[in-house]
């Protein structure tokens, strides 16, 4: 049976203007058994952590609020999707966007959010896994190069067409093979 453990408080540290460091504790609700944590920090300071609650199965956000809120927390909480190993990044802009996996069934789905103009989540699929036999996606990362454009990486556990690093910018996803002339499989820890 498998065990589910509350979240550990997490403390996130930053250096001040004196030389010091800030303090911050965050601890999100819920309940998780899986890795997958993202962390960025606006340039006004306002930091932004993705979190996965594996008892709902969903991809959370929690922001902090300058001053703090009524209950004496620092973090505003809400969910993105339904999902799991979130990460995030801020755009040029500032907005977030999220990348996650969607587990489903025996094809697992690669997808990405980002904040849309009535408050909500614009979320589009980045890519279908085939993963017979693995049905192993790793954390995806999101980043933006200089230009704006986004970028999403993530690992597919396996040795067939689709075991290897994927990366995904502008709809064309690349694959660079587990196997092959000097490469050595990835297997399955």
């Amino acid at each position: 049976q498998e065990q589910h453990s509350p979240y550990p408080e997490f403390v996130l540290s930053r250096e001040l203007p004196d030389g010091g460091f800030s303090r911050e504790a965050f601890a999100p609700p819920g309940e998780w058994s899986s890795p997958g944590l993202g962390l960025a920090v606006a340039a006004d300071g306002t930091t932004f952590v993705a979190y996965p609650d594996d008892s709902l199965r969903e991809v959370w956000l929690a922001t902090s609020v300058a001053g703090g809120l009524p209950d004496g927390g620092h973090f505003m909480n809400e969910s993105v999707d339904d999902g799991e190993l979130p990460t995030l990044a801020l755009d040029h802009a500032g907005a977030v966007h999220f990348a996650y996996v969607k587990p489903q069934n025996l094809q697992p789905a690669v997808w990405v959010a980002q904040r849309a103009s009535d408050g909500g989540w614009e979320r589009s699929v980045v890519e279908h896994i085939d993963a017979t036999g693995t049905g192993l996606v790793g954390q995806p990362v999101v980043l933006f190069d200089a230009a704006g454009a986004e970028h999403v990486v993530y690992r597919v556990l396996g040795n067939g067409p689709e075991g290897g690093l994927h990366h995904v910018s502008g709809g064309v996803v690349t694959v660079l093979p587990a196997t092959g002339p000097g490469r050595t499989p990835i297997a399955a820890a």
